[in-house]
Order: C-alpha cells, then sequence, then structure tokens
C-alpha cells in the first residue's frame, strides 16, 4: 500500500449535513489556528504510540499544512470541514499497515479530538516508505507536497526525496482532473437538489466555494501561473486580469470569475459562509454553469479538438487519446478491488468499454453529463421523471452499487452509483 493509493471511507452520502447547519458560525483566526494544531498534535501523538520505531515521519499536508483549513463552530461543538490528511513515512525495513489498520487509526484520532477538543472532523491516513517520495512525479499533489507538506513528527528532511520541479513540467490533464474530481463531488448535493434549495447547507456552500477554488486552480494551470496555495492563487489570478482579461480566449468573464475566486477565497480561509454577502458565489446554476464552460475550454485544448462539438464528443475525443497501457492499469485495479473472481460478471463489459477509455474517464463521462443536464432538469416539470440520457450501466465499472433507492428520481439514483463507483476505483489510484 502506498501514500495516495488507499482507498478513502466513503464521503459522498447525500445527507451529511442538512439546512439547520446555518447556525454554525465561524471561529477567530486565532481559535482556527489553535484547532489546526490541535489536530496535527493529536495525528501525530497517535500515531508515534502505534508504531514507534517503524516510523521515520508523519507528514500533513493539504489545507492544514498551509493554514487554510475552515473550521466552523456550534452548539454542539466545533468542525472541520473537508479533510485532515496525513502521510506517515515507514522504515524501510518495516512492513506497511494494512488498510484496515489506517482506518482504524484515523477513528481514534477522530475520537481523541472530539473527547479531548469538542472538535470533529475527518481524518485521512495513508502510508508508504521513503521510495515513493524519491519516485513521484509531476503533478499537483507532489508540488503541494513538496512545497507546503509538514513533518509534523520524525525525519524533518524527509520532504527533500521528493524530486525538485517547477509547475511547468505538471501535466495540463492534471488540471483538467482536478476539475473533473470537483465535478464528481458536487453530485453530492442531490438531496438540496430534489428540495428545489440548492445551495441551503453549509455542505452545499462549502463545496460550491471549493469548486470556485479549485476551477481557479486549473486555469491558472492551464494558463502558466499555477501556485501552491489559495491565497497566491487569488493573487495570480487578478494579475491575470489586469494583463489578459480583455482576451477572447477565455471561456467566460475572467474579471468576473476572478471576483468569484476572490470572495470565495474569503470564505475558505475563515469569513463566514452563511454571511450575507455570500449569496453573490452561492448561486449553484451560476457555479455548474461557469464550471461547464472551464471543461469544455480545458477538454478542447487537451484534445486539439473543435471547441464547437457537443460535450459528449468532446469527452470521447479525449478519451481516444488516452494510451492504452493507462486504461489497463485503470481496470486492473477495479478487478483487484473487486476481488478478481468475484467481479467476472462485469468482464465482458469492462473489456468492450476498456478499449474506449479508463474507468476514471468513463465515471467522470457520466458526472459531467449529468451534472451539467441538472439545472434544465431541475427546471422541468418532469424533473423527477426524466432519465439520464445514456445508460450508465454501460459504462460505469459497477452499476446499481449505490445507495439504491427506488422512489428517487432517475437521475438522483445515477448520481448514487457514480458517486459510489468514484470512492471506490478513482480516489485510490491515479490511473
Amino acid at each position: 500500500m502506498c501514500l495516495h493509493c488507499r482507498p478513502r471511507r466513503a464521503k459522498h452520502s447525500f445527507d451529511t449535513m442538512s439546512p439547520s447547519d446555518t447556525t454554525a458560525t465561524a471561529p477567530s483566526a486565532l481559535a482556527a489556528s489553535r484547532m489546526a494544531e490541535a489536530i496535527r498534535l493529536e495525528a501525530a501523538r497517535v500515531c508515534a504510540e502505534q508504531y514507534g520505531v517503524q516510523l521515520r515521519s508523519v507528514v500533513v499536508t493539504g489545507s492544514l499544512a498551509r493554514d487554510e483549513a475552515t473550521f466552523v463552530g456550534g452548539s454542539t461543538g466545533r468542525r472541520l470541514l473537508g479533510d485532515a490528511e496525513f502521510l506517515l513515512i515507514f522504515s524501510d525495513v518495516h512492513p506497511l499497515p494494512s488498510e484496515a489498520d489506517m482506518t482504524e487509526l484515523s477513528r481514534r484520532i477522530e475520537a481523541r479530538l472530539l473527547a479531548e477538543h469538542r472538535l470533529t472532523g475527518r481524518i485521512e491516513l495513508s502510508a508508504g516508505k521513503a521510495a515513493y517520495l524519491t519516485q513521484l512525479k509531476p503533478h499537483i499533489f507532489a508540488l503541494e507536497l513538496r512545497e507546503c507538506g509538514r513533518v509534523i513528527w520524525g525525519d524533518s528532511a524527509v520532504l527533500s526525496l521528493i524530486p525538485a520541479f517547477d509547475a511547468a513540467a505538471i501535466p495540463l490533464e492534471d488540471a483538467w482532473r482536478l476539475l473533473a474530481n470537483r465535478i464528481v463531488e458536487h453530485l453530492a448535493l442531490a438531496t438540496e437538489m430534489v428540495a428545489g434549495q440548492p445551495g441551503a447547507s453549509l455542505n452545499a456552500r462549502y463545496r460550491t466555494v471549493k469548486l470556485y477554488l479549485d476551477m481557479a486552480t486549473s486555469l491558472l494551470l492551464f494558463s502558466g501561473r499555477y501556485s501552491a496555495t489559495y491565497r497566491s492563487r487569488c493573487e495570480k489570478l487578478r494579475v491575470l486580469v489586469e494583463e489578459k482579461g480583455a482576451d477572447e480566449v477565455w471561456p467566460f468573464s475572467l474579471r468576473t470569475f476572478a471576483d468569484r475566486v476572490a470572495r470565495s477565497t474569503e470564505l475558505k480561509l475563515g469569513w463566514d459562509l452563511f454571511a450575507e454577502p455570500a449569496a453573490d458565489v452561492m448561486d449553484w446554476r451560476e457555479a455548474v454553469s461557469c464550471a461547464h464552460r472551464l471543461w469544455r475550454w480545458e477538454l478542447a485544448r487537451l484534445g486539439h479538438s473543435d471547441p464547437t462539438v457537443d460535450d459528449h464528443a468532446l469527452m470521447m475525443r479525449w478519451m481516444r487519446r488516452q494510451p492504452l497501457a493507462a486504461r489497463a492499469r485503470g481496470w486492473l485495479y477495479v478487478a483487484r478491488r473487486t476481488g478478481w473472481w468475484q467481479g467476472w460478471p462485469h468482464w465482458f463489459r469492462w473489456v468492450r468499454y476498456g478499449w474506449r477509455g479508463s474507468p476514471r474517464y468513463w465515471v467522470y463521462a457520466n458526472a459531467s453529463d449529468l451534472l451539467f443536464r441538472l439545472p434544465g432538469l431541475l427546471n422541468s416539470t418532469a424533473s423527477r421523471t426524466v432519465p439520464a440520457s445514456r445508460d450508465p450501466s454501460r459504462t460505469l465499472p459497477v452499476p446499481n452499487a449505490g445507495q439504491r433507492d427506488e422512489t428517487a428520481p432517475p437521475w438522483m439514483r445515477l448520481a448514487s452509483d457514480i458517486l459510489w463507483n468514484y470512492d471506490q476505483f478513482l480516489t485510490g489510484t491515479r490511473s
């Protein structure tokens, strides 16, 4: 098991946060800093207690390492929005722990945070050895890990093992994948969509803010101006507007987009997610429309395609350019995750569609098709009965595997299937 190649606990249930979360408030900057430090200290302490000399280092990454994590407070305690991600680097002479061991340790840290600090948060632990770091290829995660990762226990120089590269070496496909991942995750707002209240809950607002921030990340990488932190990305986008904002090559008004990103950055970094001025970035349909236009713009450039063709044609043309070896790796991962022989009923379909694309790209294709059509479906009187335009059972790795509510609209059942396949087969691999 290697770093970021461990399946994560499913986190896309449709009812994780409800509109009642509007009672939450933003803590002060000092309180947020103390909560972040508490999470780092407890994670380091529990991991060291569990593994001791087997460990070489414990590294925190993501927003918690950059001091850009978002916390909210309420009557029942305080909560970290998003994940707290830690990498455990083990000694070369000791075996790596199992997936079950990592999951159990994550829960122990979460329990200690709740008991000692009245703080809830999702802890994600990944395990690997030094060789993983030395073999990292240029991509967004590797650059952010090297530049912003923080060793909180053990060998303080371990991150220097990551090969040096700059943002220009990161494949543009990585930027588009980041956008595609946020598009998939946005489908988790299905309950609010059905209720006709998208954007009402804390969960919805946080996901919308994250969508804007990662759209900015993706766009900046395509424009050659990527940076590793939300603050610096906001500033680079502002400079890009001043230098090239009038160009007609952008998929939307760059100045308006930069304003949305600036406001989203404020909200992510500690401003109250329920402040009244937040309405300018909380228009769910506008955020999805913006993501759709950026998705098309980037995909046309990646595949050197005619930008006027429809979404399906753009995606299929890009999928055909994917190396066969990359497709095969993805389907082999699916086979391993489903237990090799246990997945035999799907083998014929996997071979058939494996020639056309990887599991990742088929999940992306279904997710984008559904999300981009949802505003129209929800505006229609037939929105509760309109099925997906293409049968997902033909192309998702494992169909009909999500939380099945036969009374739910067909598109919501499709969203559940997409999210299940995403959690099972995409978050644990880059194939």
